[in-house]
């Protein structure tokens, strides 16, 4: 039934096209990842940790004088 083609599963698992900087985990043709200045990709659900380890030098709560205490 031509009309039901659209409904034909192959059984083909979506390729694996790169890996996370994060986790080190697999990236799959479709996954939704972010593309770094520096080149790096990294799933998007792991970017928030993977920018807080890679880029923060310093963190704490700011004075009036603009240091980090």
């Amino acid at each position: 039934m031509p009309e039901l083609d659209r409904f034909d599963y192959d059984g083909s698992e979506p390729d694996v096209v790169a890996t996370c900087a994060s986790c080190d985990g697999e990236v799959y043709e479709g996954d939704d990842v972010v593309l770094t200045t520096e080149g790096d990709i990294v799933h998007e659900e792991c970017f928030a940790a993977f920018a807080r380890d890679t880029y923060r030098s310093v963190s704490g709560t700011i004075d009036a004088n603009g240091r980090i205490i």
